[in-house]
């Protein structure tokens, strides 16, 4: 691998982390302010941040090789061009949709219930990256 595109690499991971920090404060905040729970508000974060750190450098990758292109890119090149484990950014994907799931079952249920939360959070971010990456995999192949 090329320094060029090792320092890309690094960047882009390191967006990741950037961008899961105020992630993570977010739904922290929420869940401390918002649904008066510490415990909640911490998990929720985990979830949005871990996802973050997960998804957000594949979609930078994948944008970039979009973008560097002078024609258009059918996503099925894009994604094998820019590497990456694709089913590791759809699992944080999922992680960060089942921060939003526990934030709305809280409201659900007119306030934060940790099981019913996790219930609902874990098959999402489960689920999600299971649509996902047959998705992916399906255009791929094509």
């Amino acid at each position: 691998m090329s320094e060029t595109l090792e320092y890309a690499d690094r960047t882009f991971e390191l967006i990741g982390y950037g961008f899961a920090v105020p992630a993570f404060a977010i739904f922290a905040a929420l869940g401390v302010y918002v649904l008066e729970s510490v415990v909640y508000g911490t998990i929720m974060g985990v979830f949005a941040g871990g996802g973050t750190v997960l998804y957000a450098p594949w979609r930078l990758r994948l944008s970039a090789v979009q973008k560097e292109s002078d024609e258009t890119v059918p996503f099925a090149a894009a994604v094998r061009r820019a590497g990456g484990n694709a089913q590791l950014a759809m699992l944080g994907q999922g992680l960060y949709l089942g921060a939003f799931a526990m934030f709305t079952i809280a409201f659900v249920f007119a306030g934060p219930n940790l099981l019913v939360g996790l219930a609902v959070a874990v098959p999402i971010a489960v689920f999600a990256p299971y649509v996902g990456s047959t998705l992916i995999e399906r255009t791929s192949h094509e």
